[in-house]
C-alpha cells in the first residue's frame, strides 16, 4: 500500500539469540509493507550481528557495546529511527512473536484519532493464548504491571500506560515529549513515558484486536532475579514520588515500605539471601531517590537493625487503616482493660 506511513521497528536484543531470530522471522510475515527493522544489541555477547546479517540482510544492526538498560538501549534505536523520518516507531521485546496483522491493526487504531500518541496490543501469553494481559496501574496500591485483561475489553480503549513489550509511538509525539527516561534503567520507564504522553494531552490506547505473543508474561515468569527485585522496587518509589498526587504520596510510600519489608521477610524465610539483599537495596535506593544503572547498597548498620527488629518494623509500618483501627476508642479501651487485668494481683 502506497499510503502506509513508514514504521521503524526497534528490537532490543539481550539474552537468547534464538528468541531474537524467531522474533525477526515473525516480523517478516507482517502484512504491513512499509516497515523497517533496527536491532539494537544491548551489550549481549556474543553479538547476534553475524547471524542476523546472514539471515536478515535488510535488518540494520546497532552495537551498544554494553548494557545500557531498557530505557537508553531503546533510546539508541529510537534516535536512529527518528533520523530516518519514521512516521511511527514500534518498540518490541526480542522474546515476542505476533500474527501477521498485528502492526496493521495497531497503526490503524492510532491513525483513527490524531490525539492518540501511543498504543500497545494485547500482551498474550506465548505458552497459553487464552491468557491475555493488559498494562494496568493500581493507583490505590501504587504499583504498575501487566494484569489479566478484563473480558469486557474487546475493542480499543484508553489506558494509563502502554506496555514497553510492544509499544507503538508516533514519531512526532516522541519528538515532542522526549524519549524514555534513562534514570529508570529497567522497569517503569514505559509507565513514565506513557504518563508524560498523557500529560502532554495525547491519548494512550490498548488495541485488544491486535496481539503480541510474549514469552515473559506473568504466568511464565514466576521467579524474580535479584536484579529484577532491585530495579523494580527502586523504580516503583521513583514512580510514586513523581506521579502520585501529593496528598496521597505519604500514605502510598508508607504502604510501599510495608510491602518491601514483607517481601524481604518472605525472601529470608525462603533462604534467598540474594533476593533479600536486593529488596532492601531497592527499597533504600527508592526512598533516597537513587537512579541510573548502579545498584546502591543500604548502609550495613541499617540492614542489621532491620534484620534484628523486622517484626517491630513491620508492626510500625502497618497501613493507615490498620493504625486507625488500632487507635479507635473501642480498641484502645480493650487494650487498657487488658493492661489493667494483667497488673491486678
Amino acid at each position: 500500500m502506497t499510503d502506509q506511513a513508514p514504521v521503524w521497528i526497534v528490537v532490543l536484543h539481550w539474552g537468547e539469540l534464538a528468541d531474537t531470530l524467531h522474533c525477526l522471522e515473525s516480523l517478516e510475515q507482517l502484512d504491513y509493507n512499509n516497515r523497517h527493522i533496527v536491532l539494537v544489541n544491548n551489550g549481549s555477547s556474543p553479538s547476534p550481528a553475524p547471524e542476523v546479517r546472514r539471515r536478515f540482510p535488510a535488518v540494520h544492526v546497532i552495537e551498544n557495546g554494553l548494557n545500557l538498560g531498557y530505557a537508553e538501549g531503546n533510546n539508541v534505536g529510537l534516535r536512529f529511527a527518528l533520523a530516518q523520518d519514521a512516521g511511527f516507531v514500534w518498540l518490541l521485546n526480542n522474546d515476542t512473536e505476533m500474527p501477521a496483522n498485528t502492526l496493521t491493526k495497531l497503526v490503524g487504531a492510532v491513525k483513527a484519532d490524531e490525539r492518540i500518541g501511543m498504543a500497545c496490543p494485547a500482551i498474550t501469553s506465548f505458552f497459553n493464548h487464552a491468557l491475555r494481559y493488559a498494562p494496568i496501574i493500581d493507583w490505590a496500591g501504587g504499583t504498575a504491571g501487566e494484569r489479566l485483561m478484563p473480558d469486557e475489553w474487546q475493542t480499543s480503549l484508553d489506558i494509563d500506560y502502554a506496555s514497553g513489550c510492544a509499544l507503538l509511538v508516533k514519531a512526532s509525539v516522541a519528538q515532542n515529549i522526549g524519549l524514555l527516561d534513562p534514570d529508570y534503567f529497567n522497569y517503569y520507564e514505559d509507565v513514565d513515558w506513557s504518563l508524560r504522553c498523557r500529560r502532554a494531552g495525547y491519548r494512550v490506547l490498548i488495541v485488544p484486536e491486535a496481539q503480541v505473543y510474549h514469552k515473559g508474561t506473568p504466568d511464565h515468569t514466576t521467579h524474580r532475579s535479584a536484579s529484577l527485585w532491585y530495579y523494580y522496587l527502586r523504580n516503583q518509589a521513583i514512580f510514586l514520588s513523581r506521579y502520585m498526587p501529593w496528598q496521597q504520596r505519604p500514605a502510598r510510600l508508607w504502604g510501599y515500605t510495608q510491602s518491601c519489608l514483607m517481601q524481604y521477610q518472605m525472601a529470608l524465610k525462603d533462604g534467598d539471601e540474594d533476593a533479600a539483599a536486593a529488596i532492601l537495596d531497592g527499597w533504600w535506593s527508592g526512598l533516597t531517590r537513587r537512579t541510573g544503572p548502579v545498584r546502591t547498597k543500604i548502609p550495613a548498620g541499617a540492614e542489621r537493625l532491620l534484620r534484628r527488629h523486622l517484626t517491630s518494623a513491620l508492626w510500625l509500618t502497618a497501613p493507615w487503616n490498620e493504625w486507625r483501627r488500632r487507635l479507635s476508642p473501642r480498641n484502645l479501651t480493650r487494650l487498657l482493660r487488658q493492661s489493667f487485668r494483667s497488673q491486678t494481683p
